[in-house]
């Protein structure tokens, strides 16, 4: 490996086992995987969704050839997710309750090719640069978040309580699985589409 990798930490919002969140390095790439948070209670081997995602993930990394390109790699990454749905008999089920995919973002960096590749709302930082994939999704339901709470405070909710039950995400939910309907959907040039590592469709 001719980089170095300086520092590293991954927490998740919860038991360390739980975690949808990982890294993964090889002599020719870094990879940091972000488990897309559950949008339903169906659980593979015991752990959610993102969590199979980024296991999947940090093992077909470890097996990538050198110098692939991005669409490359995200082309094996959603085979290798294809096969393990045909494996388990659970593609008729992904497919049709988008929420149960196996989905994650990842930033990717390719040493031989000396590029960063953000696939989904991955950001990274080069120097003094910083760049973002942000999703337009994202920012509507986080300021419609972000509403529903300081309405409760000014209604008289106290912070500790919005802490205990966090009526802003209940309130967005069902939209949080709605947007599955936008991903990878290479049909539609809307705002809303956005991209991302899992079955349904290729970038």
């Amino acid at each position: 490996m001719s980089f170095v990798i300086e520092e590293s930490f991954v927490k998740g919002k919860s038991l360390t086992g739980l975690c949808e969140d990982g890294w993964v390095a090889t002599p020719d790439y870094v990879v940091v995987i972000d488990g897309a948070t559950s949008k339903s209670d169906y659980r593979i081997d015991g752990v959610t969704t993102g969590r199979k995602a980024m296991e999947i993930i940090s093992d077909e990394v470890q097996r990538l050839p050198s110098g692939i390109s991005a669409s490359e790699f995200v082309n094996i990454i959603n085979e290798r997710i294809i096969r393990y749905y045909e494996t388990n008999h659970i593609l008729d089920l992904v497919e049709q309750f988008p929420e149960t995919r196996l989905t994650a973002s990842v930033a990717v960096y390719c040493h031989s090719r000396n590029e960063v590749w953000l696939i989904g709302d991955c950001q990274c930082k080069i120097g003094e640069c910083c760049f973002k994939n942000n999703k337009k999704i994202d920012s509507i339901l986080s300021e419609l978040r972000s509403f529903v709470l300081c309405s409760a405070l000014r209604d008289g909710s106290s912070i500790k309580e919005l802490q205990k039950r966090d009526i802003g995400r209940e309130f967005i939910y069902p939209m949080l699985k709605i947007q599955y309907l936008w991903q990878n959907n290479l049909d539609d040039n809307s705002e809303y589409r956005y991209i991302c590592c899992n079955q349904v469709g290729f970038i």
